[in-house]
């Protein structure tokens, strides 16, 4: 295989590998068509321009690195480099995008286009690093020296700590009982691929030096000093980094976000539910508001166990059979049931049932809470005017996928339609809902962090 055939088929490889994902799951699809290219077409247009890039970025290096090193792809030696570049997209697409529905799109929605674009172009280069050091594990495992492996080994596994979304959670840190994520640091995973970037790097010229003595690799003193200029400032960075993880995970006693299940919130309330009959919904402009005039129990409530009994729901609710079997002890399905519903019955409803549309409207296209402010930044209004969703995270679309679906199979008055949007909103994002209810009534809610920032991913 010549260097111009491994040029073309890692581009093409490493594009579409990172682009076809978007469209297998229906979900994303859905979401991709109905949100993103009718809304925010520049989220689409700017993640194929990223996949694009990090596709040259890969291939340029693999170019780079055919040219360096005739004699190491000869025979089925590139092939096996692709395939193995091949299988790593996979993986690095799925631990990144997982929590976000595996949508590119949603995941510029969440973290920005530049965060995008820099952390899919690292992926790009650790990728491309890693698969050739995987071509001949085999011989370098029986061979490596403690610097070759610490670098070449290390840099590997240091990408995968550097894998998820800051905003939604990452499934590897969550999977290790560490809360928080990527979020808390300094550049939200970033440092740690360009530690990663660094050492592998700097262990492919250790072995490769050692290995291919014949080969001339020709780091300038210039170049040498840089990388280790970049480890120097890389290394105190992720050490930051870490130490703050373990320190919230042990502060928060190990709590996972994300996980299917509620999280232990004390024993059942005490208060009954309240009577919402002539309770005008209308006049509510805040989540804070919307909380206390559906909730009035809340002024009654003296401590913060009282307020997590009455906003945290157990067991099933009374319209579970008639929305997929949703069930409050399982947020996670039960949000991915709503989301999918939403885009299965919203066209529907608009078309062929006006009155529930405009009731819609009339409910959720104001600042009444009925959002995934949150995780997002939207505020409390989460979708437009003429219904359009001003956010597609799952959160959000779960949200009104319930609205839709209780004023489409229940006969619940706007005000109890309300109570349970802040009900589920509270397993969503169980720390800032009960903050509110505790503040409204009159406490303080500095002593909440035991709760999960948010449950289900976007």
């Amino acid at each position: 295989m010549d260097k111009g055939s491994i040029f073309l088929t890692g581009l093409v490889m490493f594009f579409f590998l990172t682009f076809i994902p978007n469209f297998i799951d229906p979900y994303s699809t859905q979401l991709t068509f109905s949100y993103y290219m009718v809304n925010t077409p520049f989220y689409v247009w700017g993640g194929i321009a990223t996949l694009i890039i990090s596709a040259l970025a890969f291939a340029g290096t693999a170019y780079y690195l055919r040219a360096y090193l005739p004699t190491f792809f000869g025979g089925n030696r590139a092939k096996i480099y692709l395939a193995i570049s091949a299988v790593l997209a996979l993986a690095f697409y799925y631990f990144t995008f997982a929590t976000t529905s595996l949508n590119l799109f949603a995941y510029i929605e969440m973290n920005g286009f530049l965060y995008t674009f820099f952390s899919m172009l690292l992926n790009a280069f650790i990728i491309a690093l890693s698969s050739i050091l995987f071509i001949d594990l085999g011989n370098f495992l029986r061979n490596l020296t403690k610097a070759e492996t610490s670098t070449s080994l290390g840099g590997s596994l240091a990408s995968l700590f550097s894998l998820g979304c800051p905003t939604c959670g990452s499934i590897i840190y969550s999977m290790l009982g560490i809360v928080g994520g990527l979020t808390i640091l300094p550049l939200k995973g970033l440092e740690v691929k360009l530690l990663s970037l660094a050492l592998l790097m700097y262990g492919t010229y250790l072995l490769y030096k050692r290995f291919f003595p014949d080969v001339k690799i020709n780091l300038v003193p210039s170049a040498n000093t840089a990388l280790i200029a970049l480890l120097v400032l890389a290394l105190p960075i992720f050490a930051y980094g870490q130490f703050q993880l373990m320190e919230i995970s042990s502060s928060l006693g190990g709590s996972q976000v994300g996980g299917s299940s509620s999280p232990a919130l004390g024993p059942a309330s005490s208060f009954s539910s309240a009577n919402l009959e002539g309770v005008d919904v209308y006049s509510v402009s805040s989540t804070p508001e919307a909380l206390i005039t559906v909730f009035p129990e809340l002024k009654n409530a003296k401590t913060e166990q009282d307020v997590i009994g009455i906003l945290y729901p157990r067991g099933a609710p009374t319209y579970s059979q008639v929305l997929g079997g949703i069930n409050y002890d399982d947020p996670v399905n039960s949000m991915e049931y709503l989301s999918r519903y939403y885009f299965a019955v919203r066209e529907d409803i608009r078309k062929n049932k006006p009155e529930v549309w405009n009731r819609y409207i009339n409910l959720a296209a104001a600042p009444r809470g009925i959002s995934c402010e949150f995780c997002c930044g939207v505020g409390p209004q989460g979708i437009d005017s003429q219904g359009n969703l001003r956010c597609g995270c799952k959160h959000n679309v779960a949200l009104q996928g319930l609205v839709l679906g209780l004023m489409s199979n229940t006969d619940l008055s706007d005000a109890e339609i309300l109570r349970e949007v802040m009900k589920w909103k509270t397993l969503f994002f169980p720390r800032n809902m009960v903050a509110l209810g505790v503040q409204l009534a009159g406490n303080d809610a500095s002593s909440l962090s035991s709760l999960p920032g948010m449950v289900g991913g976007c």
